[in-house]
Protein backbone atom coordinates (compact mmCIF):
# COMPACT_ATOMS: atom_id res chain seq x y z
CA UNK A 1 0.00 0.00 0.00
CA UNK A 2 1.12 3.34 -1.15
CA UNK A 3 1.76 5.62 1.72
CA UNK A 4 0.23 8.69 2.79
CA UNK A 5 1.85 12.22 3.98
CA UNK A 6 -0.24 14.86 5.80
CA UNK A 7 0.24 18.41 6.09
CA UNK A 8 -1.76 20.06 8.58
CA UNK A 9 -2.95 22.88 10.48
CA UNK A 10 -1.45 23.15 14.09
CA UNK A 11 1.43 21.75 16.43
CA UNK A 12 1.88 18.82 14.24
CA UNK A 13 2.64 20.39 10.51
CA UNK A 14 3.05 16.30 9.16
CA UNK A 15 1.63 13.48 10.46
CA UNK A 16 1.39 9.78 8.50
CA UNK A 17 -2.05 8.40 7.20
CA UNK A 18 -4.17 6.65 10.15
CA UNK A 19 -2.83 8.87 13.03
CA UNK A 20 -5.14 11.07 14.99
CA UNK A 21 -5.69 14.41 14.06
CA UNK A 22 -4.85 17.23 16.17
CA UNK A 23 -7.27 19.32 18.30
CA UNK A 24 -9.21 21.71 16.14
CA UNK A 25 -9.73 25.07 18.05
CA UNK A 26 -12.46 27.32 17.46
CA UNK A 27 -10.66 30.47 15.85
CA UNK A 28 -10.15 29.99 12.11
CA UNK A 29 -6.90 29.50 10.79
CA UNK A 30 -4.35 32.11 11.53
CA UNK A 31 -3.19 32.59 8.44
CA UNK A 32 -6.38 32.95 6.14
CA UNK A 33 -9.25 33.62 9.06
CA UNK A 34 -11.32 30.72 7.21
CA UNK A 35 -13.18 28.24 9.75
CA UNK A 36 -11.11 25.69 10.90
CA UNK A 37 -15.22 23.49 10.95
CA UNK A 38 -15.62 24.66 7.72
CA UNK A 39 -12.00 22.90 6.30
CA UNK A 40 -12.06 19.65 8.16
CA UNK A 41 -15.29 19.21 6.97
CA UNK A 42 -14.29 19.68 4.03
CA UNK A 43 -11.08 17.34 4.20
CA UNK A 44 -12.61 14.15 6.17
CA UNK A 45 -15.76 14.19 3.82
CA UNK A 46 -13.32 14.24 0.79
CA UNK A 47 -14.43 17.11 -1.03
CA UNK A 48 -11.25 19.27 -2.76
CA UNK A 49 -12.44 22.30 -1.20
CA UNK A 50 -15.47 23.78 0.33
CA UNK A 51 -16.31 26.19 -2.46
CA UNK A 52 -15.50 24.33 -5.58
CA UNK A 53 -18.39 22.02 -6.26
CA UNK A 54 -19.55 22.66 -9.61
CA UNK A 55 -16.59 25.54 -10.13
CA UNK A 56 -15.54 25.58 -13.85
CA UNK A 57 -12.30 24.08 -14.43
CA UNK A 58 -9.16 23.89 -16.98
CA UNK A 59 -7.73 20.76 -18.51
CA UNK A 60 -4.63 22.05 -18.02
CA UNK A 61 -1.34 19.57 -17.54
CA UNK A 62 1.85 21.48 -15.36
CA UNK A 63 3.98 18.25 -15.20
CA UNK A 64 4.66 16.31 -18.20
CA UNK A 65 8.01 14.63 -19.38
CA UNK A 66 9.86 14.36 -22.50
CA UNK A 67 12.34 11.99 -23.91
CA UNK A 68 15.04 14.91 -23.06
CA UNK A 69 14.69 12.92 -19.33
CA UNK A 70 12.71 10.02 -18.76
CA UNK A 71 9.72 10.48 -20.85
CA UNK A 72 9.35 8.29 -24.45
CA UNK A 73 8.10 11.31 -26.44
CA UNK A 74 9.91 14.18 -27.81
CA UNK A 75 8.91 17.64 -26.96
CA UNK A 76 7.43 17.67 -30.62
CA UNK A 77 5.34 14.60 -30.04
CA UNK A 78 4.19 16.20 -26.36
CA UNK A 79 2.99 19.45 -27.73
CA UNK A 80 1.32 17.63 -30.36
CA UNK A 81 -0.33 15.40 -28.22
CA UNK A 82 -1.35 17.80 -25.87
CA UNK A 83 -3.26 20.25 -28.43
CA UNK A 84 -4.95 16.92 -29.74
CA UNK A 85 -6.20 16.10 -26.36
CA UNK A 86 -7.53 19.17 -25.84
CA UNK A 87 -4.52 20.34 -23.05
CA UNK A 88 -5.34 24.27 -23.07
CA UNK A 89 -2.34 24.75 -21.10
CA UNK A 90 1.00 22.78 -20.96
CA UNK A 91 4.19 22.38 -18.93
CA UNK A 92 7.55 20.77 -19.58
CA UNK A 93 8.93 19.64 -16.50
CA UNK A 94 12.03 17.26 -17.39
CA UNK A 95 14.21 15.48 -14.59
CA UNK A 96 17.31 17.74 -13.97
CA UNK A 97 17.52 19.21 -17.68
CA UNK A 98 16.00 22.10 -19.40
CA UNK A 99 17.47 20.94 -22.74
CA UNK A 100 14.00 20.01 -24.81
CA UNK A 101 12.34 23.74 -24.00
CA UNK A 102 13.53 25.34 -26.78
CA UNK A 103 12.07 21.99 -29.25
CA UNK A 104 8.52 22.14 -27.57
CA UNK A 105 8.83 26.15 -27.19
CA UNK A 106 9.02 26.57 -30.83
CA UNK A 107 6.55 23.96 -31.46
CA UNK A 108 3.95 25.60 -29.45
CA UNK A 109 4.28 28.71 -31.23
CA UNK A 110 4.18 27.21 -34.33
CA UNK A 111 1.00 25.67 -34.00
CA UNK A 112 -0.79 27.81 -31.05
CA UNK A 113 -0.18 26.06 -27.90
CA UNK A 114 -0.20 27.14 -24.43
CA UNK A 115 3.26 26.50 -23.21
CA UNK A 116 5.54 27.14 -20.59
CA UNK A 117 9.38 25.64 -19.89
CA UNK A 118 9.38 24.13 -16.47
CA UNK A 119 12.08 21.50 -14.63
CA UNK A 120 11.66 19.08 -11.97
CA UNK A 121 14.64 18.29 -9.91
CA UNK A 122 15.51 15.21 -7.95
CA UNK A 123 16.48 15.91 -4.24
CA UNK A 124 18.47 13.90 -2.06
CA UNK A 125 15.51 14.01 0.98
CA UNK A 126 13.65 11.15 -0.18
CA UNK A 127 13.01 8.88 -3.43
CA UNK A 128 9.82 11.07 -4.23
CA UNK A 129 10.82 14.41 -3.03
CA UNK A 130 11.04 16.22 -6.07
CA UNK A 131 10.79 20.20 -6.10
CA UNK A 132 9.01 21.87 -9.53
CA UNK A 133 10.13 25.09 -10.94
CA UNK A 134 8.34 27.27 -12.98
CA UNK A 135 8.83 30.65 -14.80
CA UNK A 136 12.57 30.62 -14.48
CA UNK A 137 15.32 32.20 -16.98
CA UNK A 138 16.33 28.34 -18.97
CA UNK A 139 19.74 30.56 -19.87
CA UNK A 140 19.96 31.41 -16.56
CA UNK A 141 23.88 30.61 -15.86
CA UNK A 142 23.80 28.97 -11.88
CA UNK A 143 20.38 27.25 -12.67
CA UNK A 144 22.16 25.27 -16.18
CA UNK A 145 25.57 24.99 -13.67
CA UNK A 146 23.10 23.25 -11.00
CA UNK A 147 21.40 21.05 -13.58
CA UNK A 148 24.86 19.76 -15.12
CA UNK A 149 26.01 18.76 -11.89
CA UNK A 150 22.97 17.02 -11.11
CA UNK A 151 23.36 15.21 -14.07
CA UNK A 152 27.05 13.96 -13.44
CA UNK A 153 25.89 12.90 -9.87
CA UNK A 154 22.82 10.41 -11.89
CA UNK A 155 25.56 9.45 -13.83
CA UNK A 156 27.62 8.49 -11.07
CA UNK A 157 24.39 6.53 -9.30
CA UNK A 158 23.85 4.93 -12.68
CA UNK A 159 27.21 3.48 -12.77
CA UNK A 160 26.83 2.18 -9.41
CA UNK A 161 23.34 0.45 -9.89
CA UNK A 162 25.09 -1.29 -12.22
CA UNK A 163 27.61 -2.33 -10.54
CA UNK A 164 25.45 -3.78 -8.18
CA UNK A 165 23.26 -5.66 -10.52
CA UNK A 166 26.67 -7.41 -11.86
CA UNK A 167 27.00 -8.76 -8.53
CA UNK A 168 23.48 -10.31 -9.00
CA UNK A 169 24.24 -11.96 -12.50
CA UNK A 170 22.71 -9.40 -14.59
CA UNK A 171 25.17 -7.70 -17.02
CA UNK A 172 24.01 -4.24 -18.36
CA UNK A 173 26.76 -1.55 -19.99
CA UNK A 174 26.37 1.81 -19.43
CA UNK A 175 26.44 2.12 -23.26
CA UNK A 176 23.11 0.21 -22.97
CA UNK A 177 21.71 2.98 -20.94
CA UNK A 178 22.80 5.64 -22.67
CA UNK A 179 21.31 3.99 -25.71
CA UNK A 180 17.65 4.76 -24.90
CA UNK A 181 18.26 7.64 -22.52
CA UNK A 182 18.54 11.49 -23.60
CA UNK A 183 19.86 14.58 -21.65
CA UNK A 184 19.36 12.76 -18.23
CA UNK A 185 20.05 9.22 -16.94
CA UNK A 186 18.03 7.82 -14.05
CA UNK A 187 16.45 4.10 -13.17
CA UNK A 188 13.57 4.27 -15.81
CA UNK A 189 16.68 4.11 -18.68
CA UNK A 190 18.87 1.43 -16.66
CA UNK A 191 14.67 -0.68 -16.49
CA UNK A 192 14.47 -0.20 -20.42
CA UNK A 193 17.87 -1.36 -20.69
CA UNK A 194 16.50 -4.48 -18.91
CA UNK A 195 13.64 -4.99 -20.79
CA UNK A 196 15.82 -4.70 -24.23
CA UNK A 197 18.10 -7.51 -22.58
CA UNK A 198 14.73 -9.38 -22.14
CA UNK A 199 15.80 -9.70 -17.94
CA UNK A 200 11.95 -7.78 -17.04
CA UNK A 201 9.46 -7.38 -19.34
CA UNK A 202 8.53 -3.78 -18.41
CA UNK A 203 9.78 -0.43 -16.05
CA UNK A 204 7.43 -1.77 -13.86
CA UNK A 205 8.56 -4.82 -13.64
CA UNK A 206 12.31 -3.90 -12.97
CA UNK A 207 11.71 -1.56 -10.60
CA UNK A 208 10.08 -4.05 -8.49
CA UNK A 209 12.67 -6.67 -9.14
CA UNK A 210 15.75 -4.46 -8.70
CA UNK A 211 15.61 -0.86 -8.94
CA UNK A 212 12.87 0.10 -6.19
CA UNK A 213 13.56 1.84 -2.58
CA UNK A 214 15.15 -1.30 -0.47
CA UNK A 215 15.33 -3.57 -4.14
CA UNK A 216 18.94 -5.39 -4.54
CA UNK A 217 20.30 -2.84 -6.99
CA UNK A 218 18.98 0.45 -5.12
CA UNK A 219 21.33 2.95 -4.84
CA UNK A 220 19.46 6.88 -2.93
CA UNK A 221 19.79 9.94 -5.20
CA UNK A 222 22.52 11.90 -4.99
CA UNK A 223 20.19 15.21 -5.56
CA UNK A 224 20.53 18.56 -3.68
CA UNK A 225 18.75 19.18 -0.43
CA UNK A 226 15.06 20.61 -0.81
CA UNK A 227 16.60 23.99 0.09
CA UNK A 228 19.10 23.83 -2.47
CA UNK A 229 16.84 23.16 -5.37
CA UNK A 230 14.91 25.73 -4.06
CA UNK A 231 17.14 28.42 -4.21
CA UNK A 232 18.31 27.13 -7.42
CA UNK A 233 15.38 27.78 -9.02
CA UNK A 234 14.53 30.96 -7.33
CA UNK A 235 18.34 32.05 -8.61
CA UNK A 236 16.84 31.84 -11.87
CA UNK A 237 13.75 33.73 -11.50
CA UNK A 238 11.38 31.30 -10.83
CA UNK A 239 9.39 29.58 -8.30
CA UNK A 240 9.56 26.58 -6.40
CA UNK A 241 6.77 23.66 -5.96
CA UNK A 242 6.37 20.33 -4.18
CA UNK A 243 5.98 17.70 -6.71
CA UNK A 244 3.20 14.66 -5.82
CA UNK A 245 3.30 15.15 -2.64
CA UNK A 246 1.09 12.21 -1.45
CA UNK A 247 4.34 10.04 -2.83
CA UNK A 248 6.25 10.91 -0.29
CA UNK A 249 7.47 7.80 1.71
CA UNK A 250 7.67 9.63 5.58
CA UNK A 251 6.18 12.62 6.64
CA UNK A 252 7.79 15.75 6.33
CA UNK A 253 7.35 19.47 8.06
CA UNK A 254 6.59 21.46 5.41
CA UNK A 255 7.35 24.66 7.48
CA UNK A 256 11.18 24.58 7.02
CA UNK A 257 10.51 24.24 3.20
CA UNK A 258 8.22 27.06 3.33
CA UNK A 259 10.48 29.26 5.09
CA UNK A 260 13.25 28.64 2.15
CA UNK A 261 10.87 29.56 -0.60
CA UNK A 262 8.95 27.02 -1.41
CA UNK A 263 5.46 28.79 -3.13
CA UNK A 264 3.36 26.12 -4.04
CA UNK A 265 2.03 22.65 -3.57
CA UNK A 266 1.23 20.01 -6.22
CA UNK A 267 -2.32 19.23 -5.44
CA UNK A 268 -4.21 17.76 -8.03
CA UNK A 269 -2.34 14.29 -9.58
CA UNK A 270 -2.91 11.29 -10.25
CA UNK A 271 -2.60 9.04 -7.51
CA UNK A 272 -3.63 11.51 -5.00
CA UNK A 273 -7.11 9.86 -3.16
CA UNK A 274 -9.81 12.68 -3.14
CA UNK A 275 -9.03 13.04 0.75
CA UNK A 276 -5.30 13.65 -0.54
CA UNK A 277 -6.10 16.46 -2.40
CA UNK A 278 -8.11 17.87 0.24
CA UNK A 279 -5.72 17.59 2.69
CA UNK A 280 -3.18 19.50 0.32
CA UNK A 281 -5.23 22.11 -0.51
CA UNK A 282 -5.35 23.00 3.37
CA UNK A 283 -2.13 22.65 3.54
CA UNK A 284 -1.54 25.17 0.37
CA UNK A 285 -4.01 27.71 2.57
CA UNK A 286 -2.66 27.12 5.73
CA UNK A 287 0.79 28.36 4.57
CA UNK A 288 -0.31 30.90 1.43
CA UNK A 289 0.75 28.50 -1.09
CA UNK A 290 0.03 28.15 -4.78
CA UNK A 291 -1.77 25.23 -5.94
CA UNK A 292 -0.64 23.27 -8.93
CA UNK A 293 -1.67 19.81 -10.80
CA UNK A 294 -0.14 17.74 -13.52
CA UNK A 295 -0.33 14.35 -15.05
CA UNK A 296 3.08 13.81 -14.83
CA UNK A 297 2.89 12.36 -17.76
CA UNK A 298 6.00 10.41 -19.35
CA UNK A 299 4.57 8.77 -22.70
CA UNK A 300 2.18 5.66 -24.19
CA UNK A 301 2.82 2.34 -22.26
CA UNK A 302 4.55 4.13 -19.23
CA UNK A 303 2.91 4.15 -15.73
CA UNK A 304 1.95 7.29 -16.26
CA UNK A 305 0.44 7.28 -19.71
CA UNK A 306 -2.98 10.08 -19.70
CA UNK A 307 -1.62 13.71 -20.82
CA UNK A 308 -4.03 16.22 -19.21
CA UNK A 309 -7.20 15.36 -17.38
CA UNK A 310 -5.73 17.51 -14.49
CA UNK A 311 -8.84 19.77 -14.03
CA UNK A 312 -7.53 22.88 -11.72
CA UNK A 313 -10.35 25.41 -10.62
CA UNK A 314 -10.50 28.92 -12.59
CA UNK A 315 -9.21 30.44 -10.00
CA UNK A 316 -6.38 28.43 -8.92
CA UNK A 317 -5.13 28.42 -12.73
CA UNK A 318 -5.77 32.24 -12.60
CA UNK A 319 -3.55 32.22 -9.36
CA UNK A 320 -0.79 29.94 -11.42
CA UNK A 321 -0.64 32.50 -14.25
CA UNK A 322 -0.75 35.26 -12.38
CA UNK A 323 2.48 33.98 -10.71
CA UNK A 324 3.90 33.59 -14.18
CA UNK A 325 3.09 37.33 -15.29
CA UNK A 326 5.59 38.16 -12.45
CA UNK A 327 8.38 35.90 -14.46
CA UNK A 328 9.02 37.86 -17.43
CA UNK A 329 12.52 36.03 -18.61
CA UNK A 330 10.43 31.93 -18.53
CA UNK A 331 10.11 29.97 -21.61
CA UNK A 332 6.32 30.88 -22.49
CA UNK A 333 3.91 31.09 -25.23
CA UNK A 334 0.89 32.25 -24.65
CA UNK A 335 -1.47 32.24 -21.81
CA UNK A 336 -5.01 30.41 -21.66
CA UNK A 337 -6.41 32.54 -18.82
CA UNK A 338 -10.29 31.73 -17.63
Amino acid sequence: MRPENIFLHGPCRSIAAGAAAPARKAAGCGRCGRSSATWWKAIWTGSPWPNWRGAVSRNVDLHTHSSFSDGTCTPTQLVRLAQREGVEALVLTDHDTVAGLPEALAEARRVGQAFCGGVEINTREGDSVHILGYGFDPDCPRLKDLLADLRTRRVRRAAAILELLQGLGVSVSMEDVRCGSGETIGRPHIADALRRRKVVRSRKDAFRRFLAVGGPAYVPSAGPTVPEAIAGIRGAGGWAVLAHPGLLRKGHDLGPWVDAGLEGIEAYYPNHSRAQTGRFLEAAERYGLIVTGGSDFHGPRTEHDTIGGIRLPDEVYARFESRLDRCPAAARNGSHRP
